[in-house]
């Protein structure tokens, strides 16, 4: 009975002072909560939080910094989102300091780029296009003066024989009532130069036959007439006298023109239409004089033959021209 107490006692006494030491753990916690110490230790690392995002945002508007450390740490939810709505979309939460001034150097070097792109561009189309007075086929007024002109036509009148191809200035019939068109002719005979076509018209008696002027397949021209008298070549007698009619050589039976042709062929005629003062509608084709026989029947002939089995060619070598 007396250790059954003893055992009792024992067992108070350990709960006593367990319940003692509790007592005295809970009074500890509770001075050191409401003492402050932990506050200040918390103010401290606000302060050092503060701080480096202050130094972080200095380049940014005044928005992004505070002077008061405390104010910044009790609001620092409402400043992160009033902060936000200053930064673009694509900027991280922390910019370098010297971030803004190498985006305005790289804007600036993108700029002068682009700037230096659109030169090029406009030079290069400025060199494409060709001026505004100057035709497809590159002819321009100082290609056609009377001394460039002189160069490229060897002056070799024909004979003068009133009965065939050419009746001389004294004929009454031999000059030129005005010069109302050029037209254009071919020889119709194929791979043969302008000397040889030349002494055809100055030899022909079985008909009166001429030009005022033959190109060769070398772009070299010659004169046979004088420029106002009559040609025997487009088939019409009013057409006679109000024409200059040009013929041209050709290498082959389809009568398109060698490009050294073509390319005097444009001189010429751009020369005689600002020598008389016309325009590309006094261009001819020698096919666009009909003509009427014995019968009464009308025909066109097929002259120059490449122009006339090509009318866009004939159309484009028009635009060719060179006529101010």
């Amino acid at each position: 009975m007396k250790e059954s107490y003893s055992n009792q006692e024992k067992f108070i006494s350990s709960l006593l002072i367990f319940v003692f030491i509790f007592i005295i753990i809970v009074i500890a916690v509770l001075a050191v909560h409401y003492s402050g110490i932990l506050n200040l230790k918390n103010e401290s690392s606000i302060t050092s939080l503060t701080d480096s995002a202050s130094e972080s945002f200095a380049t940014y508007p005044s928005d992004f910094s505070s002077t008061d450390p405390l104010q910044t740490a009790s609001q620092s939810s409402e400043q992160t989102t009033e902060s936000t709505k200053y930064l673009p979309a694509t900027v991280p939460t922390y910019i370098p300091p010297n971030s803004t001034s190498t985006t305005k150097t790289t804007e600036s070097k993108n700029t002068e780029q682009t700037t230096k792109s659109s030169q090029t561009t406009e030079t290069t189309q400025t060199q494409e296009t060709p001026p505004a007075d100057q035709p497809q086929g590159g002819i321009t007024a100082e290609d056609i003066t009377d001394e460039k002109m002189e160069e490229l036509i060897t002056v070799k009148y024909l004979d003068i024989r009133p009965s065939y191809s050419r009746r001389g200035p004294t004929h009454k019939r031999g000059k030129l009532l005005s010069v109302d068109n050029i037209v254009v002719h071919y020889v119709a005979n194929e791979n043969t130069p302008a000397k040889n076509n030349w002494n055809y018209f100055n030899t022909q008696t079985k008909t009166a036959v001429s030009a005022h002027f033959i190109i060769d397949m070398d772009g070299s021209i010659i004169q046979c007439l004088p420029l106002d008298e009559v040609a025997y070549a487009v088939g019409t007698e009013t057409g006679n006298r109000t024409s200059i009619s040009i013929e041209c050589c050709h290498p082959d039976e389809t009568g398109v023109f060698t490009d050294e042709t073509y390319e005097s062929l444009v001189k010429l005629v751009s020369w005689l239409c600002a020598k008389f003062d016309l325009t590309e509608e006094n261009v001819k084709r020698h096919y666009d004089y009909p003509q009427t026989n014995s019968s009464g029947y009308v025909w066109h002939k097929q002259c120059p033959k490449y122009f006339v089995d090509h009318p866009e060619e004939w159309e484009a070598f028009k635009e060719d021209l060179y006529i101010d």
